[in-house]
């Protein structure tokens, strides 16, 4: 799988997991000079002895645990990593994965990689209409290339999470909202703020009253009464009544 490398500061784990062939990649220095690490364990303030490569030739060096050189040689200057864009995905990003295998394309909501494995909330396909996974992972080697979504791709995320009536879309939309990636998603209550409130059933109709906490149940508990759904009253005065769903805006459950 062929994919964007990218240069990130110098991280002790990543490179322990690079040298070991774990994760792909390569240690470097500020000057772009490939390190070959030979230990990370020297007993000493600086414990990890590196092997620097200068046109053709290796130079040792010892370095402390955040890739800095001691003294003032700025021939073999602190030490960086270059890795796979994947690599630096954080929870809750918004990714696209290029099959390998056949054209196709999938967005993902970011939850973690472990071993050969991406983990998601939520994956859609974007050649089969309505076609989607969440809570699931694939194998890293599915795709030939996996990337940060741009802003319309992030957008397709978004406009389907909102539209979707599925629980787990929603539980999708709400890693968004909280990890800032969509704030519109899901609004701020606190104390005696106005709201509106229904439970889940769909014929169930949206009605006022004023927010006091979420139990441990994930049930929202306003003004004496027990509900499974609240969002702000501002922006929403419209759907009093009704049983419509709001726009721009996930229901908590």
């Amino acid at each position: 799988m062929e994919q964007k490398m990218v240069e990130i500061p110098f991280d002790l784990d990543l490179a322990k997991k690079i040298t070991s062939g774990e994760v792909e990649g390569r240690i470097l220095t500020e000057a772009h000079n490939s390190v070959r690490i030979i230990c990370f364990d020297r007993k000493n303030d600086m414990p990890i002895v590196a092997l620097i490569n200068i046109e053709g030739k290796e130079y040792h060096e010892f370095y402390d645990t955040t890739g800095h050189i001691a003294g003032e040689n700025k021939t073999m200057n602190f030490l960086m990593l270059e890795v796979p864009e994947y690599v630096t995905f954080k929870d809750g990003d918004v990714i696209v994965g290029l099959c390998a295998d056949f054209e196709g394309k999938e967005y993902m909501v970011f939850k973690l990689i472990n071993g050969s494995f991406i983990f998601f909330y939520f994956c859609l396909d974007s050649y089969t209409p309505n076609t989607f996974l969440f809570n699931s992972s694939f194998v890293i080697r599915k795709y030939k290339e996996l990337r940060k979504a741009t802003e319309k791709e992030v957008e397709i995320v978004r406009s389907f999470l909102r539209e979707s009536k599925n629980y787990g879309c929603a539980e999708a939309a709400l890693v968004l909202a909280k990890t800032n990636r969509d704030p519109n998603l899901v609004g701020k209550l606190k104390p005696f703020d106005k709201v509106l409130v229904r439970d889940n059933n769909e014929d169930s109709e949206w009605r006022c009253a004023l927010f006091s906490h979420k139990n441990e149940d994930g049930l929202y508990i306003c003004a004496g009464s027990i509900y499974e759904q609240c969002i702000p009253y501002e922006g929403n005065e419209h759907l009093l009544g009704t049983t419509e769903k709001p726009e721009n805006y996930v229901v908590q459950k």
